[in-house]
């Protein structure tokens, strides 16, 4: 149960869309509530929605790593309006009460009640408020019982929400090639990065296998596989490190904020502008001349990073790891290495193999709401 600690001003918050936890609102009855946003303990948002007999409340969700967007269209004019909101589920408030057998004695419940009625009367304004609230939020079981019922009675299911969709997004998933008779012609290094954006990695490339002292900082993953590349053939160990750089920028693109994200002088590569250019170019949307990150774009993102990642780790990859650097499961990445054509292996591998199966199963993903 959330405690509150303060209520707070709505004035500069993002508006919320809500939903029922146990229904659906009824037609014309959006004016019948009271709503407060309150703050808790934690700074979490909660949201409290009171009726004549029962009271809602939720956590409001917030999430980094992307924004939900309300479109409104203006009757009688062609503009329309983009709003940042939150999303937040509410459910039945139903506070605890005390049991007979659960005190030590009747007694101590007898007691608690005198203070109640004594706080009620005679308290100070804090504890009348306290008691007001109190009283306000008390739960009508009986009520309770018939709203429910009458909620479960109306709920309406959508038989086509219940099925999974089977559409695959061909236009953001790297081109695959399924009848490849060598393994290294099933993802095509050209087809993922242009040449001319992977040799503009060269130099700092070399300087990193050189142990050159100003070499640039990369995530966790990343820097220890660059490090396993000294043991190449110099050839080998500088395609792979190029590879590797290019996609330490799709892991810094897809891990910062939204509000990092739509800074002007945001960089997703600090050493190459040419690469800085193709990832914000390829990996992120516009909406209202702002840069932003969408579903589609997320998953496109995260996909390339997987892909990538098998190409320079000689066709088999630890995603236990590279989920810990992108906040990603391992059950959530073996579904992207099956949509990607790719063969668990282990627990928490998986590999390039022949022969890819003719069809890739459809990605489910993680949908905001």
């Amino acid at each position: 149960m959330y405690k509150f600690k303060d209520k707070v001003d709505p004035e500069f918050e993002p508006p919320v869309l809500i939903r029922f936890e146990n229904g659906i609102l009824k037609p014309n009855q959006e004016h019948a509530f009271t709503c407060r946003l309150y703050e808790g303990i934690n700074k979490e948002k909660i949201l409290a929605i009171a009726t004549e007999h029962m009271v809602y409340y939720g956590r409001i969700e917030e999430d980094d790593l992307y924004e939900n967007l309300l479109l409104l269209h203006k009757k009688n004019s062609k503009k329309v309006s983009m709003f940042i909101t939150n999303t937040c589920t509410l459910r039945p408030f139903m506070p605890k009460k005390r049991r007979t057998d659960e005190c030590d004695n009747g007694e101590e419940v007898s007691k608690e009640n005198s203070l109640y009625e004594l706080n009620k009367q005679f308290g100070s304004k804090r504890a009348k408020v306290a008691i007001k609230q109190r009283e306000q939020m008390t739960l009508n079981i009986e009520n309770a019982k018939d709203q429910l019922q009458e909620a479960v009675a109306n709920i309406e299911v959508n038989d086509d929400e219940l099925i999974a969709s089977n559409k695959e997004n061909f236009e953001f998933r790297p081109p695959i090639n399924r009848k490849a008779s060598q393994i290294k012609d099933v993802y095509i290094l050209e087809n993922l990065i242009s040449t001319d954006v992977l040799n503009s990695l060269t130099e700092v490339s070399k300087n990193i296998l050189d142990n050159e002292v100003n070499k640039p900082e990369t995530c966790a993953f990343i820097t220890e596989r660059i490090a396993d590349l000294k043991q190449l053939r110099p050839d080998d160990a500088l395609i792979k490190c190029k590879i590797f750089l290019y996609t330490d920028c799709l892991i810094h693109c897809l891990k910062c904020s939204i509000k990092d994200l739509i800074k002007r002088d945001f960089k997703a590569c600090p050493y190459s502008e040419i690469v800085n250019e193709d990832v914000l170019s390829k990996y992120t949307s516009k909406v209202n001349n702002k840069r932003a990150r969408s579903r589609s774009m997320r998953d496109k993102t995260i996909w390339y990073i997987v892909v990538l990642c098998i190409l320079a780790c000689n066709y088999k990859l630890d995603l236990e790891s590279l989920g810990k650097e992108i906040r990603m499961s391992v059950k959530a990445l073996q579904e992207v290495a099956r949509y990607l054509g790719l063969t668990s292996v282990g627990k928490s591998n998986c590999a390039l193999k022949l022969p890819i199966p003719s069809g890739a199963p459809s990605f489910k993903g993680k949908r905001s709401r």
